[in-house]
Parts: structure tokens; C-alpha cells; sequence
């Protein structure tokens, strides 16, 4: 940082941090990467199965898991157990060991589908398939200044978003901006909420498509690399 001209961090969070250690943040900027918005437009977006569809795309493993979404799925069937029927969790990506227990030990285990790693524009399509995105971070001290990857692409297909948020204040700030939900990652009875909330505007037809446009895109991440670097 001292023989840089420019240092970017990724979350404002982070450049904050980096600026008490440093004792300065004359030369530190923070630049959203964003996500190629292309690649959502024009694609398939009817969901076949009849159900009400919850995705997640990524790996999961570690404190990042299905622990407090599957405590917050139960809760919502014991007191609705005709929604059972009705709700389908499909999983995309990586799934490690203690998270299939999560899933096994669950008696609700047959609502979740297990599609490990699939080939990108098969998992493009499975997100503007879905009706709700899934979103979960660690819920551990990196996760405060920490905004995943997945945020910008999941922003861009115009899905609803049930994020599972862990103490990050900016990235709660932007996805509510969007539209979306957030709940606090290790929060069952927020989650609980969170979900019934999507599903019963799936049910009465009112889970809309987000038409607010996403400002978080690859061309103005380099457009302000360029004004940086100018």
C-alpha cells in the first residue's frame, strides 16, 4: 500500500479495514467487479417443475451451509405441512460431506435435489429457470467485508433473492436497494419468515421478475479502473 499509486479493494468494508491498519486511505479505492449482464439477457426463464423453486449455485461446505436454512425449511412445514408438496430446494455446485448429513437427517430430505457441478450456461439457465435464488455466506468474520462473486450474477437475472447475510451491513444495503431479502445468515426464525414470505407470493402469483435494471456490471467496474488509472 505505501509504494502503490492505486490499491482496489472489492468491498468498501475491506478498503475501511485496510485504511486503519495502513493509518491512511489517500491511495485506496473500492470498485464493485460486477458481472456480465449479457449473459442473462434472452434466456430461458419457465420453471417446469410446478413447484415453488429455491436455488442455490456455488459450493457449500464449512460455516457455509444449509444448517440454518434447512432449521428455518423445517420450521415452515411444521406449521404448514401442505407446502411440503409444494416447494422443491435445488442445489447446484459442490456439496461436502456434513452438508449432505444436514440434508439426510432432515425428514423433508425429499424436497431437495442434489445436481452437484453442471456446465455454466446449464447453471445460467437453471437460475432464470428458479423462482427464488438462494444466497448463503460463511457465518465467520471474513464474511463482514466480503461480497461473493455470485451476488452480481444473481442480481442480473432479475430473480428474487433470499439472501442469508452474516453481519455485512453493505452488502444487506445493496441487495435491499435491489429489492431482495436478507436475513441474518444464523437467524432460523428471520429465515423462517424470509421464506414464507417468498412462497406465499409464489402461491398467490405475485413473485414478479425484478425489472430494476443492476448497476453492477463488468464495463463500469473497467470504466472506473480507467478514471483511476487517468
Amino acid at each position: 500500500c505505501r509504494k502503490a499509486d492505486k490499491v482496489i479493494f472489492l468491498t468498501n468494508e475491506a478498503r475501511l479495514h485496510a485504511a486503519k491498519r495502513i493509518g491512511h486511505d489517500s491511495n485506496l479505492a473500492t470498485i464493485y467487479p460486477g458481472a456480465d449482464a449479457g449473459q442473462f439477457q434472452g434466456k430461458e426463464t419457465e420453471n417446469p417443475t410446478g413447484s415453488c423453486v429455491f436455488a442455490h449455485f456455488g459450493s457449500l461446505g464449512g460455516t457455509r451451509n444449509l444448517e440454518y436454512f434447512i432449521k428455518g425449511l423445517e420450521s415452515v412445514f411444521d406449521e404448514f405441512p401442505e407446502f411440503v408438496d409444494l416447494f422443491r430446494l435445488e442445489l447446484y455446485g459442490n456439496t461436502k460431506g456434513k452438508e449432505e448429513k444436514h440434508i439426510d437427517n432432515s425428514e423433508f430430505k425429499n424436497v431437495v435435489k442434489l445436481f452437484g457441478k453442471v456446465r455454466r450456461q446449464d447453471a445460467i439457465n437453471a437460475m432464470l429457470r428458479c423462482n427464488v435464488l438462494l444466497l448463503i455466506q460463511n457465518t465467520d468474520g471474513v464474511s463482514s467485508e466480503t461480497i461473493p462473486s455470485k451476488v452480481y450474477e444473481y442480481l442480473h437475472t432479475g430473480k428474487p433473492i433470499l439472501a442469508l447475510v452474516y453481519r455485512n451491513p453493505e452488502l444487506q444495503a445493496m441487495l435491499e436497494g435491489m429489492g431482495h431479502i436478507v436475513v441474518q445468515a444464523d437467524d432460523v426464525h428471520a429465515i423462517k419468515k424470509g421464506i414464507m414470505t417468498y412462497f406465499l407470493q409464489w402461491r398467490e402469483n405475485r413473485l414478479a421478475h425484478l425489472t430494476k435494471e443492476c448497476p453492477y456490471t463488468v464495463e463500469r467496474a473497467v470504466d472506473e479502473l480507467l478514471a483511476l488509472a487517468g
